[in-house]
């Protein structure tokens, strides 16, 4: 089970690498260690969906993490276990 979110969302701009019906595995700037929360929302830019921006909120948990860092600037893979999940879509209609 996963428990709301206690402390005040940060928002980032990280790169999605990978993505199921099982988890999200990304790149970021923090060394984030197992167990650890999180509640990430992705968007799907149009040239993905080709329908249109559509947000997927995620309510999980780090299940890996892995240093990938490159020279001076570091970086860590994090796989993100899928707990829970919505999708929202970002389409507009004309009229």
């Amino acid at each position: 089970m996963f428990a709301p979110r206690q402390t005040p969302a940060v928002s980032r701009n990280d790169r999605t690498q990978d993505i199921s019906n099982r988890g999200v595995y990304f790149v970021v700037g923090d060394d984030l260690k197992p167990g650890v929360v999180l509640d990430p929302t992705i968007t799907l830019l149009v040239e993905t969906t080709r329908v249109g921006g559509l947000s997927i909120y995620i309510a999980g948990k780090v299940g890996r993490a892995e240093d990938r860092s490159e020279g001076s600037i570091g970086k860590f893979g994090i796989a993100d276990v899928i707990g829970h999940y919505e999708i929202a879509s970002n389409m507009t209609i004309d009229s």
